[in-house]
């Protein structure tokens, strides 16, 4: 009731109540006491107040109350005195008469609703309206640190703030330009991939073209002193009641030290998930092998038999956490073979299908003719169990469906110019998996977190989740793209490059080499255990704690070494430096690299040095041996 009188109080419409029979003022609100400021009104009957006037007016009201319906009338002349010793003054007024009902039913009131259209009076109120939102927008432009500015339907700024001269690194207001296409001078406006925008890309002529968006990113270069900086952009077109677009509005924010922050977080997380995991791998060598060790000596009806095997189920769940954290620094674990992921989703959708809920409909649009990409079977395979966990949440207990597409597009300029997650990929063919959902969609804050680690909306403890899926499509050297809005679902595209031609094998392998295998790393855990496994297989084995070691066992027993397992990270000198400095004392040296990292990430500075295998930390007995024996022949 509080809230509907100051409204009353507020309203520039004169606005009043008269009790019936008598129609006596029970209310005015101060516009309607300002149309004669000379009279009292409450307590006063209408006749009395209006004597000049009044007579055809009170019939009327009887008539309104008699028949229960309003009446209306527009423009109606008058000549009032405002005040006493005042000359009369001819207007026009605009009024209406409503009847209000009482307790029983039946109208005991009236409400009087009325405005001056006087052509002065609709003149002043109109400049005052004016004059009082322009500087209620001057005083809300000057009060904000986004930069705003409006413009008409031509271009030029009708409105701006301090906040737009000082992102757009000009000294003061006065000293932008006030039309848009004086702007090219001065400044460049760049894509994500680096292109120079076209003046008609820029926010306020895509808003004149009625286009509306939400944090659209440009890169910025002031021209006369270089100067750089990203920028987020949310713009609309401003339209009349028509319809018809007469300007627009477009607010601009500097993101660059937040874009600068966030990737640099997401490096020293990356980094510290991929510390943590190879150190860990480390460690899950000795556990893992020696438990295996133990158990080629116990028979299956042993007591400990049954203990050893939980400690190697035990050991393989912790390696698939380190699997899960490698992903997420975009160094996982990938067993890279050539696949057609259409191929692939039928049979890991059936699986999954069947835990959905039986509201949740999974449907397949796949393109049988996919070129093949280069991945790793089980890591996409997790990927895709994410997504579809991930779609399941965002249905919740409603009805949905989930769609699994896959298709192959090209990436160059004009997508990346449309999909700024896609910056960074080189040019080319990529082939595409995406997971629609018919979920509640994400708003723009959700959206800027879902690749966080152990951020989830739905409770905590999440783990690395969508982090991983992240880390796992960068470590494929691809990309996500991610369309989402409140109350319409989402999507995840992914991006895979195409699998180029066949590619050559590594160094041949030397039929009758000899069984002296040398065994570099760091982590004394490892080596014993590649001592023990391979002396088991009636190997020789020499080991190096260095890179500097590995070069003085080599130059020693070069002759007699026919492989060499080699850590990729070590102190000092590390896998490639020692790799190196082998080949220097023996060409042909034969090398195994070996690293907790993923064999793609891994062999990236290996280029064009032929390695005869990669072993993945942790290993198991069986692959070291296995690994061993193909690179010797």
């Amino acid at each position: 009731m509080r809230e509907s009188r100051e409204v009353l109080e507020r309203m520039p419409v004169m606005v009043s109540i008269l009790r019936a029979p008598d129609f006596v003022y029970a209310y005015v609100n101060p516009a309607f006491g300002k149309l004669a400021p000379g009279k009292e009104f409450l307590g006063r009957r209408f006749e009395d107040v209006w004597a000049e006037v009044s007579c055809p007016l009170v019939e009327i009201l009887r008539n309104v109350i008699r028949t229960e319906e309003p009446f209306q009338r527009v423009d109606a002349p008058y000549t009032i005195q405002r005040g006493p010793g005042e000359q009369p003054e001819a207007l026009y007024v605009s009024y209406s008469w409503i009847p209000l009902a009482g307790p029983d039913g039946k109208p005991d009131r009236i409400l009087t609703l009325a405005s001056e259209t006087t052509e002065a009076v609709l003149r002043r109120q109109v400049e005052g309206a004016l004059f009082g939102s322009r500087a209620k927008l001057a005083g809300a432009l000057a009060s904000m640190t986004d930069a705003v500015f409006i413009s008409d339907a031509a271009g030029r700024f009708v409105e701006c703030n301090e906040a737009f001269a000082t992102y757009h690194k000009f000294a003061s207001m006065e000293e932008t330009p006030k039309r848009l296409a004086e702007y090219p001078e001065l400044l460049e406006v760049c894509f994500a991939d680096g292109s120079v925008a076209p003046l008609d890309m820029w926010a306020v002529p895509r808003a004149l073209r009625g286009e509306t968006a939400t944090n659209a990113e440009y890169r910025l270069r002031r021209k006369d002193t270089g100067e750089k900086w990203i920028g987020s952009y949310s713009f609309a077109p401003i339209r009349d009641r028509d319809g018809a677009i007469v300007g627009s509005v477009v607010v601009g924010r500097d993101v660059t030290a937040s874009k600068q922050a966030k990737a640099e977080t997401v490096e020293r997380l990356s980094v510290l998930a991929g510390g943590i995991a190879h150190d860990f791998n480390n460690l899950l060598v000795g556990v893992i092998g020696n438990a295996g060790l133990a158990l080629q000596h116990l028979t299956p009806e042993h007591a400990a038999h049954k203990l050893v095997e939980r400690v190697i189920h035990a050991g393989d769940q912790a390696a698939q956490l380190t699997r899960r954290m490698l992903a997420y620094s975009g160094k996982g674990r990938f067993e890279v073979e050539r696949l057609n992921l259409s191929q692939l989703i039928p049979g890991l959708a059936e699986k999954v299908e069947a835990t959905l809920s039986g509201k949740i409909v999974l449907r397949l649009e796949l393109d049988w003719d996919l070129p093949p990409v280069e991945a790793d079977r089980g890591e996409i395979g997790q990927v895709f169990l994410d997504l579809v966990r991930n779609a399941e949440e965002a249905i919740g207990e409603a009805a949905g469906t989930i769609t699994v597409s896959t298709g192959v597009r090209q990436v160059d300029a004009d997508f990346q110019r449309v999909h700024a997650e896609a910056a960074g990929l080189p040019h080319g063919s990529y082939v595409w998996l995406e997971v629609r959902d018919t979920g509640c969609g994400m708003d723009a804050a959700t959206k800027a977190r879902i690749f966080d680690p152990f951020f989830s909306t739905k409770f905590t403890g999440r783990g690395l989740g969508l982090a991983a899926v992240s880390g796992v499509v960068r470590g494929h050297k691809g990309s996500i793209l991610v369309e989402t809005a409140v109350g319409k679902g989402s999507s995840f595209t992914l991006l895979f490059p195409v699998a180029p031609g066949a590619v050559a094998d590594g160094a041949p392998s030397r039929a009758g080499a000899s069984a002296v295998v040398l065994v570099v790393d760091d982590e004394e855990l490892v080596r014993e255990l590649a001592k023990n496994v391979l002396e088991m297989r009636g190997y020789t084995v020499l080991l190096a704690e260095s890179g500097q070691a590995a070069l003085e066992v080599y130059r020693r027993h070069g002759e007699e070494i026919g492989l060499v397992i080699l850590d990729l990270s070590m102190p000092n000198l590390n896998g490639r430096e020692t790799l190196v400095e082998l080949r220097k004392v023996r060409r042909d040296v034969k090398v195994i690299l070996s690293s907790g990292y993923s064999e793609g990430e891994a062999m990236r500075g290996f280029a064009g040095m032929a390695v005869s295998g990669f072993l993945q930390k942790p290993y198991h007995v069986g692959k070291i041996v296995e690994k061993v024996r193909l690179a010797l022949g």
